[in-house]
């Protein structure tokens, strides 16, 4: 075989080989848009959270007397047991769960008590009666899955997009305590054109099977990211749940939104309201 053939078989072998790995990328699987940039930080002032690459800082330092500040809870039973962050409780006087109301507005319940996970930012709160419990997931997430969110930044509803990437360690002020955390990408956050995440700590982080696998906790708006607790940190909650809620379809990045709007009209993810 003359040189000239060599050089270009060997020309005709490496293109072959391109064009069959292309096709493998290309059949691997749906690839997620870019991540959207985050224009807020999460529960700013009442709770500022500062991250430096795998650390996320959750400042719980009661707030000043006489304000009012917004999360979200989603519910664990009709036995009036909800699940939110801690933080979120920090320096209240006064907490209800607000359920909102399919033609507008919302009713209040009050909130009795509350308990906290030792070493997490995970609570219970309690009422006197509640809604049926969001299924709590099994397995932990793993980078590469997809999760969904929903809460009430800045006291308004919303719905979020993301896929896990990875872990991180939250560090809370008051104890100096480490918890092992979740990372999540945001890719979609609906309705609103660019992200705001205060008001969504507490809210659920559920998997494509529509189980809760983390607790919102953190944010990072300039990376478009947001922490949660981890599946082994919400085992817990199991003595509190009821898992009523049964979920007649797969979440997807097509439905969420839906399945948001049904969720808070069903009273499952609801508004915390604080008064200090």
């Amino acid at each position: 075989m003359r040189k000239i053939d060599r050089v270009l078989l060997g020309i005709l072998f490496l293109w072959m080989g391109s064009q069959l790995v292309s096709l493998a990328l290309d059949t691997a699987g749906p690839k997620p848009r870019q991540p959207l940039a985050v224009r807020a930080a999460l529960d700013v002032p009442k709770s500022p959270v500062a991250i430096d690459l795998g650390d996320a800082t959750i400042n719980d330092n009661p707030s000043k007397a006489g304000g009012r500040y917004t999360g979200t809870a989603f519910a664990l039973s009709a036995d009036g047991y909800w699940g939110t962050a801690t933080h979120v409780l920090s320096g209240c006087q006064r907490v209800d769960v607000q359920l909102q109301k399919a033609g507008g507005g919302f009713r209040k319940r009050p909130v009795n008590a509350w308990r906290t996970l030792k070493g997490t930012d995970v609570s219970v709160m309690d009422t006197e009666r509640g809604n049926s419990g969001l299924p709590l997931a099994e397995s932990a997430a793993i980078p590469g899955d997809e999760g969904f969110f929903f809460g009430y930044p800045k006291g308004r509803a919303n719905a979020g997009y993301a896929v896990n990437i990875g872990k991180a360690r939250m560090v809370r002020f008051r104890g100096r305590e480490r918890e092992p955390a979740d990372v999540w990408t945001i890719y979609d956050f609906q309705p609103a054109k660019t992200i705001a995440l205060g008001g969504n700590s507490g809210g659920p982080m559920m998997n494509a099977q529509a189980q809760v696998v983390g607790v919102v906790s953190a944010g990072n708006d300039r990376r478009g990211r947001v922490l949660t607790s981890m599946v082994p940190t919400l085992k817990p909650l199991k003595a509190f749940s009821r898992e009523d809620f049964k979920p007649q379809q797969p979440l997807t990045r097509d439905n969420y939104v839906g399945f948001g709007k049904a969720l808070r009209e069903r009273g499952l993810v609801v508004r915390v309201d604080c008064a200090t």
